[in-house]
């Protein structure tokens, strides 16, 4: 396992415990493409939704609430967000390169399961265009079969910006992917990953990832 995403298996631990601009560099969508048909201009303005929610939470950073941190000097927040309610926020130093993270957690997704030790499936089921995925994640059961497992359909957006790399999202619908009856269809609020460069020591980087899930009822 390489070791951005050892050190992401180690950090996320905290988060899964709990119960349940004119810097942007990315390319103009749809440029050179065939048309977007609704349903793909729709994923867009989901994935643009979910971002401006995100940087709204990160702009409030002083009004995150301490949860409980580790001895790696991670720590999780919590933030009540207005139709959302309280959303998750991990906050996590890492011993490598924002670059870095960026090339093995936010482009590859289907790698989450080697770092997110609750997800056992996730794959991408439409690239809608640069900026903009849909994907499928299968949450495995808890609590030795107590809770049972969920899966979600997400919509990703990807932006590079001039000190950050984030990826947003929120649940969304897929025609591949109705829900099943072996699983329970559990729904994101806005959330994702940030990566904060360090403009000091490029070799190193700040992780934030915002989770805001609903796992809905049955267990």
């Amino acid at each position: 396992m390489p070791s951005v995403l050892l050190q992401l298996w180690h950090s996320c631990v905290l988060i899964v415990c709990f119960p349940p601009g004119s810097d942007n560099e990315s390319d103009e969508e749809g440029a050179g493409r065939k048309a977007l048909t609704a349903q793909e201009k729709e994923y867009i303005q989901q994935g643009k939704d979910a971002m401006e929610v995100v940087d709204q939470i990160l702009a409030q950073e002083e009004n995150w609430k301490f949860e409980k941190n580790n001895d790696f000097g991670d720590v999780v927040y919590t933030f009540e967000i207005p139709f959302h309610g309280k959303t998750f926020i991990l906050k996590a130093f890492l011993q490598c390169s924002a670059e870095t993270v960026y090339q093995e957690v936010i482009l590859q997704p289907e790698k989450m399961i080697l770092w997110n030790r609750t997800v056992a499936a996730c794959q991408i089921l439409q690239r809608v265009e640069d900026n903009t995925i849909v994907s499928y994640d299968v949450a495995a059961g808890a609590a030795g079969g107590v809770v049972s497992p969920r899966d979600f359909v997400n919509v990703r957006r990807i932006e590079r910006r001039r000190d950050r790399y984030v990826s947003s999202g929120m649940s969304t619908t897929h025609s591949l992917k109705p829900p099943l009856s072996k699983y329970v269809r559990g729904e994101n609020g806005p959330g994702g990953f940030i990566v904060l460069k360090c403009p000091s020591n490029p070799r190193v980087c700040t992780f934030i990832w915002i989770l805001n899930t609903d796992l809905k009822k049955k267990v």
